[in-house]
């Protein structure tokens, strides 16, 4: 599935990684204590829920590797939530992956400590929105999937535009 994006969307979107590489480097820092095992995607057994901004939706969506399990993520057998990039209990936009997933870690004490740099870049994430006349939302992954027809149990997801209002 490709997700085609307005030429407009170039520049905030190199802000974007731009801004992510940034808090990878300040991350860097931590301590991280990564499982590898994707429970943290499987929102029903974990207890998460991932939001992401209008601008990492059209990012995530924008790439050409294939969603997981076919059916968007958004159903694995048994009706389990997750999050629609968990292939085989691995991430397969990891270099992708939003803002809420690079800061998440299996470590709750640790959390606490990063929810204030979480917090910032989120606020730098809503400037990138109104610095370049985009609109802006803050939604739950599932949902933006829904809205981008990814839902379909065949996995035959429908092609849309993510592209910015007209001037």
């Amino acid at each position: 599935m490709i997700v085609r994006t307005h030429t407009r969307l170039h520049t905030p979107l190199r802000a974007l990684v731009r801004l992510y590489r940034a808090l990878d480097e300040e991350l860097a820092a931590f301590p991280f204590a990564c499982r590898m095992d994707g429970d943290c995607c499987r929102f029903a057994l974990s207890g998460l829920r991932l939001y992401i901004s209008s601008l990492e939706a059209i990012y995530l969506f924008g790439g050409s590797e294939p969603l997981g399990s076919g059916k968007a993520g958004l159903l694995e057998a048994g009706g389990e939530r997750t999050c629609p990039f968990l292939v085989d209990g691995r991430c397969n936009r990891r270099t992708l992956r939003a803002l809420g997933c690079r800061i998440y870690t299996c470590d709750s004490l640790l959390n606490e400590r990063t929810q204030p740099i979480y917090e910032r870049y989120h606020r730098q994430i809503r400037d990138l929105h109104r610095d370049h006349d985009l609109p802006y939302e803050y939604r739950d992954i599932l949902a933006w999937c829904h809205d981008l027809d990814l839902s379909s149990k065949s996995g035959a997801a429908s092609r849309k535009e993510l592209r910015p209002p007209p001037r």
